[in-house]
């Protein structure tokens, strides 16, 4: 993670628009195995196919569902943390979604904060989520990408957490790129090999002193070992998320398509690693659910293959 990310901002809705960086095919690829009992999908973002799958539990109504989007450690897989939640998650009728992802190196901070919503919304295609209710939670290195995402996404989702991650102090600028103030969650074990408890606190007390509702639970006698505790860890980070509540439009993309919140008045300037320029129709959903509801075309600018500037026209937030 570098610092000059900051300056240089995030443009989302050009990475997403653009179809050189991102796309979807429902169609799972045979590099990619499949995982009984869960969906497979894929998407396409810079030149990269990453993996992911889906659970839904048996109680979804077609009515629109909370979800989770969960993110392995080191040397994970998708489908591994989907099975700490899966049987939590078909008890309260959440949707869950697994990415396998190569973490490390730029990923956190080149990559995530821009394929996370994509996924998501790839995920909306398909199955009807509540817009208002869109998590993230972390193991590890994946809680890295929790916290980057986080905070760079924070008008995207409505809650992270993580167990035996921390934001390190050359990091702490991140929380400063929050739109919002979503809540966050924490746990760790006493004995964890690779995070202290001092660690922790520290991260509990810079998000509470920057307006972020926090919570943090220490384990005592555990390790770095979050399927020792995961039903326990899982309960409670969903009952922390329920106690505080997103109450906003978010943003989605669709396909080709760039689903923009109710609102405008807002110009978003950034980079993006887009490749070539491309010119997109910008659309917005006036309805809650943004995953449904009448398209409606407001104004988009051409994307350069560096910087990109996009205006949004219609009612105030």
């Amino acid at each position: 993670m570098t610092a000059s990310l900051a300056n240089k901002g995030i443009c989302l809705l050009a990475l997403a628009a653009c179809t050189c960086c991102g796309s979807s095919t429902k169609e799972a690829s045979l590099q990619f195995p499949q995982v009984p009992g869960l969906e497979q999908r894929q998407v396409k973002f810079q030149e990269a196919v990453y993996p992911f799958y889906v659970f839904a539990p048996s109680s979804l109504t077609g009515h629109p569902a909370p979800a989770i989007l969960l993110i392995h450690g080191g040397g994970g897989k998708g489908p591994d943390m989907i099975g700490e939640w899966k049987d939590y998650a078909e008890q309260n009728g959440i949707i869950l979604v697994g990415p396998t992802l190569p973490l490390g190196g730029n990923f956190e901070t080149a990559v995530a904060p821009q394929l996370y919503p994509l996924i998501m919304g790839t995920v909306g295609q398909e199955w009807a989520i509540d817009s208002k209710h869109i998590y993230l939670f972390g193991f590890s290195a994946g809680g890295y990408t929790v916290f980057d995402a986080g905070m760079l996404d924070s008008q995207y989702f409505a809650g992270g957490g993580v167990f035996a991650a921390v934001i390190t102090p050359e990091y702490d600028w991140i929380v400063q790129q929050a739109k919002r103030k979503i809540p966050f969650a924490i746990y760790i074990g006493d004995h964890d090999e690779f995070f202290t408890v001092a660690q922790a606190q520290s991260t509990r007390d810079l998000l509470a002193a920057n307006g972020f509702p926090v919570r943090l639970r220490v384990f005592p006698n555990l390790d770095h070992n979050y399927g020792a505790v995961a039903g326990t860890v899982n309960s409670d980070v969903w009952s922390f998320f329920m106690q505080t509540p997103a109450h906003w439009t978010g943003l989605a993309f669709h396909r080709t398509r760039v689903l923009a919140p109710s609102g405008s008045s807002r110009r978003v300037d950034g980079h993006t690693q887009a490749r070539a320029a491309k010119l997109f129709t910008l659309t917005r959903i006036p309805s809650r659910d943004m995953f449904s509801g009448t398209i409606e075309t407001v104004r988009a600018e051409r994307f350069s293959s560096r910087r990109c500037s996009v205006h949004f026209r219609g009612d105030s937030e």
